[in-house]
């Protein structure tokens, strides 16, 4: 496969969004030299006439993004099946930022669009190409876990208390809370991993005192007995821990390290029962493997465009309900 690189024509890009996750998406960009960014797009331009945003070429006309190779949407996402009705006629390829739509109406729409546009549609779950998310992949394929029986993701930071919080969208709608942002990309990857769970729940709460809860816990439970809980919030310190345990060891990332411990028959002196001996996988801090995650599905999805792979429309469904998910969990706060 040949990859994005210098000796290629540039590749001519549209970002739909300017802060938070659209502005990430700019400025990984700008650094890359065979990408070029054509235009932002947001529909109040005149919120970026300050010198930060001199180098943006930012419009407010939705209909010059026509004119891009490609399209990231990273607005809210509230905003997401509105933008793609837009480009409707866009012949280009398209990174929607996940999750795809909020509503179940929304995905109801969107899954019904024709297959050859979801093939030029990827849905950025940027978890998938984190470093941690494949080293806890390799451990699985190795077998060292035995059957898994359990797992927990917990990704926390306390954005809920600034200042500013009150004015970000995830502030504006019930389903702007942290598990349906954040968690989301869990519920993604352990749903890809292990198959659509039994039963599923969510909680969420309310900790910084915002419109909209900051906080929320989603329990997936599988035929086979598989218990995945999944805890998110705007409302903490900045934590990452996720574990895995299986019928013959357990796998622990703490946001700078990952450690295997195996086997589970390991024994002291006495005969007892004793901690397995501990292995490192990856010692990796949980601030870079996440930008890392965000560059390299960047990097994966232009080589896919040069290349003109078209993606997997049953891939594409997939992703979609995976926030139908969350939306039909048994959450009374949305009842």
């Amino acid at each position: 496969m040949s990859t994005v690189n210098d000796s290629q024509p540039r590749l001519t890009v549209a970002v739909l969004g300017v802060r938070g996750q659209a502005a990430r998406h700019i400025k990984l960009i700008s650094d890359t030299s065979s990408i070029h960014l054509q235009h932002a797009y947001h529909p109040n331009k005149g919120k970026f006439e300050s010198a930060d945003y001199a180098n943006v070429p930012i419009t407010d006309d939705l209909g010059v993004c026509h004119e891009s190779d490609v399209i990231i949407i990273a607005s809210p996402s509230s905003a997401h099946l509105a933008q793609l009705e837009a480009l409707v006629d866009y012949p280009g390829y398209i990174l929607l930022e996940k999750p795809a739509v909020e509503s179940r109406s929304d995905i109801g729409q969107l899954l019904n669009i024709s297959d050859d546009r979801k093939s030029r549609i990827k849905i950025n779950f940027n978890f998938n190409l984190n470093p941690v998310a494949y080293a806890l992949n390799q451990v699985l394929d190795s077998g060292a876990l035995g059957k898994p029986i359990h797992a927990s993701f917990e990704t926390n930071h306390g954005g809920a208390f600034r200042d500013e919080w009150g004015n970000n969208w995830r502030t504006e709608n019930p389903l702007g809370g942290s598990i349906y942002t954040v968690g989301i990309h869990y519920v993604q990857w352990v749903t890809e991993r292990f198959g659509t769970p039994a039963e599923i729940t969510v909680r969420t709460s309310n900790y910084a005192g915002n419109s909209v809860d900051d906080t929320g816990n989603a329990q997936l439970i599988w035929d086979d007995g598989l218990m995945v809980n999944i805890w998110t919030s705007y409302a903490s310190p900045l934590k990452a821990q996720f574990e895995i345990t299986g019928t013959d060891g357990y796998v622990i990332y703490d946001g700078f390290s990952m450690k295997l411990y195996s086997p589970r028959d390991t024994f002291d002196e006495k005969g007892l029962f004793a901690t397995p001996a501990a292995t490192i996988q990856i010692e990796e801090h949980w601030n870079d493997a996440y930008q890392a995650s965000l560059g390299n599905s960047q990097k994966v999805f232009w080589n896919q465009v040069v290349t003109e792979t078209y993606f997997d429309p049953d891939q594409f469904d997939r992703d979609v309900r995976v926030m139908g998910i969350l939306i039909d969990a048994n959450n009374p706060k949305l009842t």
